[in-house]
């Protein structure tokens, strides 16, 4: 199984925790023990600012790097204080399924805006350039509220694209305009989800805001300003689920 495999630098790396002593205590079963090659990729993202625009640009490229892994049988312990299986037992990510229903209505609310949406990767964002939301699969959330509750706010952050409520998205990350987006993105996130009952977690909603509340501490009436552009975002969403209940 592959949490049976480790660089041996990784795992002396991961003894430090031991001390000295057992960072050297790691040794080779035997002589004649053979790596094998695992090779890791995936998707990284680059931000760049435009020279002429000075308009922020995400670059995405592909990354791979080989590694040289040992299976953990070829690896001695015994006169380690720290034990592998127990590095393994403190450090081994469990990912636990969402296995909840889908909720029809929360489904048809966001599918009545028809917004271009690509499932997969581990990161949810909103794409300006090509208007694209990119959100995890579902199955990869705590649950159904966790889903719903991130996807809506890529789903604010698409109301301001030049063609719906015309916000300025392109923000270079951590700048006050970029938290500003963000504390407009989750203020309305939570206005969606309370009208259409989503139990959120307002707990994680809090902790959010207040991220970015501490960037945009010099200004006391961002807060207020952000909740009046997540108003407009929130009417933007619901109008047309009202319009569909009217026809």
């Amino acid at each position: 199984m592959l949490e049976r495999y480790a660089t041996f630098n990784h795992l002396l790396l991961q003894n430090l925790e031991g001390g000295f002593g057992a960072l050297l205590s790691f040794r080779l079963n035997k002589n004649g023990s053979k790596s094998t090659w695992l090779r890791w990729g995936g998707t990284n993202v680059k931000e760049t600012e435009n020279p002429e625009t000075g308009e922020v640009e995400r670059q995405y490229y592909k990354a791979f790097k080989f590694h040289n892994v040992f299976n953990v049988d070829c690896i001695d312990d015994s006169n380690s204080d720290v034990k592998i299986d127990s590095l393994i037992r403190q450090r081994k990510v469990t990912i636990s399924g969402n296995n909840e229903l889908r909720l029809p209505e929360i489904e048809q609310f966001i599918g009545q805006h028809l917004p271009t949406t690509q499932f997969g990767g581990n990161v949810a964002m909103y794409h300006i350039a090509t208007d694209t939301i990119r959100l995890p699969e579902y199955e990869t959330f705590s649950n159904a509220a966790a889903y719903y509750a991130t996807y809506l706010h890529e789903l604010v952050h698409w109301t301001g694209h030049q063609k719906r409520c015309n916000r300025p998205l392109k923000n270079k990350f951590g700048s006050w305009s970029y938290a500003f987006e963000e504390l407009i993105a989750e203020i309305g996130a939570a206005m969606v989800c309370n009208q259409l009952g989503i139990d959120s977690k307002l707990e994680h909603h809090a902790s959010y805001l207040d991220f970015w509340l501490k960037i945009l501490k010099d200004d006391k009436k961002a807060f207020f300003d952000a909740a009046r552009l997540a108003m407009e975002a929130t009417q933007y969403l619901t109008a047309v689920q009202q319009l569909e209940k009217a026809s």
